[in-house]
């Protein structure tokens, strides 16, 4: 059985960045696209009507090494796009947990040989969906500190990302969301699971929710306020919404960006940390 380290290739959506590639960990690159590649994507963006691919400058490409069985002078076409496709989203993951901005692909390239020019296959993924409600801005890569900070964090978490997670699924399940009461609730689940996760006593939940949150996330009085008062309101909305009732527009209030930042922040401070739940209550109770 021969091996082929096929290289994967999503066009990035949304991706702002000043240099024309960045090396990270695992074999993962960000880079722009060349010409072969992106005269691949004008020809699918003509022929694909049905799942309109987006302008992109910059990819994002890692190689995965799988097994055919023949070579006929060239490489066969790898049969099983199940390990390239992973791949690319964990990358994606990686980078919707480092900072906001809504980054993601529409379709991936595969390269059918290990040259500059290779023939390329394609499949579709719906792993970006614009959302019909609020403004999103562009994910920005334009810092060196902050290209430096992301290598060190997709090294942290590349191993990480592959765990399954409550609290990462209802976190990256907010950005494919089309309305805001669906994503208000995908956020306020990864709380959930990160806060209330084996309570047993139901009662008071909105403000263990809202005092474990402020507590965890910062040390100043003030702020801790602003966060228990913020996510109580939060909570509220969550209840409104699940049990049918009348929920006033929140849209223009900046109650989502907030809370993403929030549960981002969660999120680093937990993910590596397996016994922070059980030291949540001792500063507070």
């Amino acid at each position: 059985m021969n091996k082929f380290k096929g290289r994967f290739i999503a066009p990035l959506r949304n991706l702002r960045c000043n240099v024309s590639s960045i090396n990270l960990p695992g074999e993962y690159i960000i880079r722009k696209i060349n010409n072969h590649e992106g005269n691949h994507l004008n020809y699918l963006r003509e022929k694909a009507h049905f799942m309109p691919i987006s302008v992109n400058e910059y990819i994002l490409e890692v190689p995965i090494e799988q097994e055919i069985e023949k070579d006929f002078g060239g490489e066969e076409a790898i049969r099983n796009n199940k390990k390239g496709a992973e791949a690319i989203e964990d990358g994606i993951k990686i980078l919707r947990l480092f900072k906001s901005g809504l980054v993601g692909f529409d379709c991936i390239l595969k390269a059918l040989a290990d040259n500059s020019t290779p023939a390329y296959t394609s499949f579709y993924s719906h792993r970006y969906l614009t959302r019909i409600t609020g403004e999103f801005k562009p994910y920005e890569l334009t810092e060196e500190k902050e290209i430096n900070s992301l290598t060190e964090f997709w090294s942290k978490y590349i191993d990480f990302i592959k765990t399954e997670n409550k609290a990462l699924h209802w976190f990256y399940r907010s950005y494919h969301e089309f309305y805001s009461d669906d994503r208000l609730l995908d956020l306020v689940f990864t709380l959930e699971n990160l806060y209330l996760k084996g309570d047993s006593e139901k009662q008071s939940l909105r403000y263990k929710f809202a005092i474990r949150g402020a507590f965890f996330l910062e040390k100043e009085p003030l702020k801790r306020k602003e966060i228990f008062d913020f996510l109580s309101e939060v909570y509220n909305l969550r209840n409104k919404i699940v049990h049918g009732d009348n929920v006033p527009d929140y849209d223009s209030l900046d109650i989502l960006p907030k809370l993403e930042d929030i549960v981002r922040k969660s999120l680093h401070n937990t993910l590596m940390d397996s016994e922070y739940h059980k030291n949540l209550d001792d500063n507070i109770f």
